[in-house]
């Protein structure tokens, strides 16, 4: 799927593909679920800032990865089994984010590359209003998880410098009392309004944050430094920046 398509997938079996069970590019959106992907070059295949949610699928048996994420992309995995894969099971890089939970990822010649370790942790109840890092959580993901969509991040001067993120929910994330670092934001598609205030974003050479159709960002009092590209909107995003040091 290429150009702003947006597709849903279930309950089907894709297998024995030349390249990819799945490729979504160019700022399409997929969420599989309940499906099997087996014997191809990969499984699932985002790049060029499209994005997905793939759920409870089984991803086997691919030559190069199960999960290859690059160029930006973004992806919420859950409940996924990932294994018997030659090379990577979930891998991301170029700026290009992976999170989510209860992934069983094994027996692949690696497992993971470049995502977070939670996804093969339980899932986290998103039940707080407002999650204080390091106070409550270590780790803006974890804060992520942990808060209710429309809830607030804060996130203190004292915290140690964070890993890219996907906002997959509707926050805001703010900074207090100093402010902390971020390797990266990169926020799915369709949120509406998003607000990030008070951070430092170092883009490590990728885009520092993503912003997707359908989100309108305000970007306030922050510094954005060390990126490829501070900020990336695409098609059908709008912003409001102010304060700001680039």
């Amino acid at each position: 799927a290429r150009g702003n398509s947006s597709v849903k997938l279930s309950s089907s079996t894709i297998e024995q593909c030349t390249t990819s069970a799945i490729h979504i590019s160019n700022d399409s959106f997929i969420h599989v679920s309940a499906s099997t992907l087996e014997q191809s070059e990969v499984g699932i295949f985002i790049d060029e800032y499209g994005a997905g949610i793939v759920q409870n699928c089984n991803i086997k048996s691919h030559t190069e990865a199960g999960v290859l994420l690059t160029q930006s992309a973004a992806a919420l995995l859950i409940g996924n089994t990932v294994e018997e894969n030659e090379g990577w099971g979930i891998a991301a890089r170029d700026g290009a984010v992976g999170m989510g939970w209860e992934n069983t990822v094994t027996n692949n010649q690696r497992d993971l590359y470049g995502v977070s370790e939670w996804l093969s942790r339980a899932k986290i109840e998103d039940v707080s209003s407002i999650t204080v890092v390091p106070d409550q959580v270590e780790t803006v993901e974890e804060a992520i998880y942990s808060t209710a969509a429309g809830g607030t991040i804060m996130v203190k001067g004292s915290a140690s410098p964070q890993r890219r993120v996907l906002l997959y929910k509707k926050a805001q994330i703010v900074g207090e009392g100093g402010k902390p670092t971020l390797e990266g934001v990169s926020i799915f598609p369709n949120l509406g309004d998003i607000s990030i205030s008070n951070i430092v974003v170092e883009g490590d050479k990728e885009s520092a944050i993503v912003v997707r159709g359908g989100i309108n960002i305000t970007l306030q009092d922050c510094t954005i430094s060390k990126a490829d590209t501070a900020i990336v909107f695409r098609p059908k995003s709008t912003g409001y920046i102010s304060g700001c040091v680039f």
